[in-house]
């Protein structure tokens, strides 16, 4: 078995939500009961700022996010989505995302989104 290891990623990650949840997310992501890893327990989390945005959907053709479906000048990627259950059993729905090269993309057509801040992430369903 092969393993890549990412050295120094860094993530951004927007989480939309009822106010009262999300306060208590901030919470424990400033003060956490426990160290905070992804995947194995010596890959340490480091939050370096936790901010509030208003937020909204709306649709724009500029997007600073993946888009699901196929589109130009992108990296195209298949990637698991979720499991489903079904009477012939439990299996795996994948979804095809485009990944742009650079940010802010610019989509050609109107694509629904949420908007954080200044940025437009585009609704994956």
């Amino acid at each position: 078995m092969w393993r890549q290891f990412l050295v120094g990623p860094k993530y951004q990650i927007f989480i939309s939500g009822d106010e009262e949840i999300l306060a208590d997310l901030k919470t424990t992501l400033v003060d956490p009961q426990r160290p905070l890893y992804l995947g194995q327990s010596d890959d340490f989390v480091m939050i370096d700022e936790v901010s509030q945005f208003e937020t909204d959907r709306t649709a724009t053709r500029e997007v600073d996010s993946a888009l699901e479906g196929v589109y130009p000048g992108c990296e195209i990627v298949t990637l698991p989505y979720r499991y489903l259950e079904s009477k012939r059993g439990s299996h795996l729905e994948y979804k095809t995302l485009s990944i742009p090269l650079k940010f802010p993309y610019d989509a050609r057509k109107m694509v629904p989104c949420y908007r954080f801040g200044e940025n437009h992430f585009a609704q994956l369903l």
